[in-house]
């Protein structure tokens, strides 16, 4: 285990609140992050007179740090509940990558990716020098944002975990497009809450909420004021207990599913006999979709959305090793530093 890991392990509390503090002096961008998508549409609207930006992520959820980049959803074309088809996709991505090259004195393009599930354009805004990443799909990535920013205002303490487990990913150097992203991080952490009862699955959200809400076939309509069950579980007590449960979880059997709230066994998707809970409010197109979930890579966490999709389908055994050896030693260091069992 890398040395800055070792030391995030000390001191809990006070690396803790400087995250917090970091964090929410991110929070008080908001405004700064509004005008921002006012340019956005601004630099766009020649092509897309009726463009709208929604902002997702961490900036968000209320889980960004310092160095985090501005996740924009640009709806160039009342696309937000939709299926917007890749060929439409690259034709955005295209037009507006001219428009902001027509703006060099204010943005900076870094990077077009073109070949990846979601095509993205990676700009820098000058005059904020924040770094910006701009997709074109649908909102569904915004949907999932605001959900978990539910989960973190009904339960403070889960912001504050997911922002010691993203930067503890970070010196472990588990983190990036082959290891486990700031999305899983945060969905890592709900289910490890939902597992100790304090947070309801995605599934009890969904049935409290009376309005529905489609995108692209998936249900998106999630109850707000989220009703937590209370405990008396200190930051360090829960951090442990999350290390403890995914060093000893049993990846080569289960599934993680935030929407149940539950563990599914893998040979439950390999016969197609799923819980009816898990599609009973889908189509059936959905509902074929999700007998065909990739359940072979070494860490499986179900999207709590999007029911088809192997969040973590990209993590290599090694990384899976590597978290699995960090979380149990990370105990053990945590357990001799402190004067107490954990129970």
């Amino acid at each position: 285990m890398r040395s800055p890991t070792v030391d995030l392990l000390d001191k809990i509390e006070n690396k803790k609140r400087r995250l917090i503090n970091e964090s929410n002096l991110v929070v008080l961008e908001c405004t700064q992050e509004k005008n921002i998508l006012k340019e956005v549409k601004r630099v766009v609207e020649c092509v897309y007179p009726k463009a709208v930006g929604y902002i997702f992520g961490s900036r968000c959820s209320h889980t960004a740090l310092s160095n985090s980049d501005l996740d924009i959803f640009l709806d160039c074309n009342d696309g937000y509940y939709k299926n917007v088809e890749s060929v439409l996709v690259q034709s955005y991505l295209s037009s507006v990558r001219k428009c902001f090259e027509n703006h060099k004195d204010e943005w900076y393009i870094e990077e077009v990716i073109v070949d990846a599930s979601t095509p993205i354009i990676k700009l820098r805004h000058y005059p904020t020098s924040l770094k910006c990443d701009i997709s074109f799909s649908n909102g569904l990535s915004h949907r999932k944002s605001k959900l978990v920013r539910h989960y973190n205002d009904a339960y403070p303490m889960c912001r504050e975990l997911i922002l010691y487990l993203k930067k503890w990913m970070t010196f472990s150097q588990l983190s990036g497009t082959e290891g486990i992203s700031t999305f899983t991080v945060s969905w890592l952490v709900i289910f490890y809450l939902q597992h100790k009862g304090v947070f309801p699955s995605v599934y009890e959200l969904i049935k409290k909420q009376t309005r529905t809400i489609l995108i692209d076939g998936w249900e998106c309509g999630y109850q707000e004021n989220i009703c937590i069950k209370s405990n008396k579980f200190s930051f360090v007590e829960h951090l442990v207990g999350l290390f403890t449960f995914y060093a000893k979880f049993d990846y080569q059997k289960y599934v993680i599913c935030p929407y149940l709230g539950t563990m599914i066994e893998k040979e439950k998707f390999a016969a197609r006999k799923l819980p009816s809970r898990l599609t009973d409010k889908l189509s059936n197109r959905k509902k074929e979709a999700v007998s065909l979930f990739r359940f072979d890579s070494p860490m499986c966490m179900q999207d709590p959305t999007d029911l088809s999709e192997n969040s973590t389908k990209a993590l290599r055994k090694r990384q899976l090793r590597c978290f699995r050896e960090y979380c149990s030693l990370s105990v053990e260091i945590i357990q001799s530093g402190q004067q107490y069992l954990f129970v």
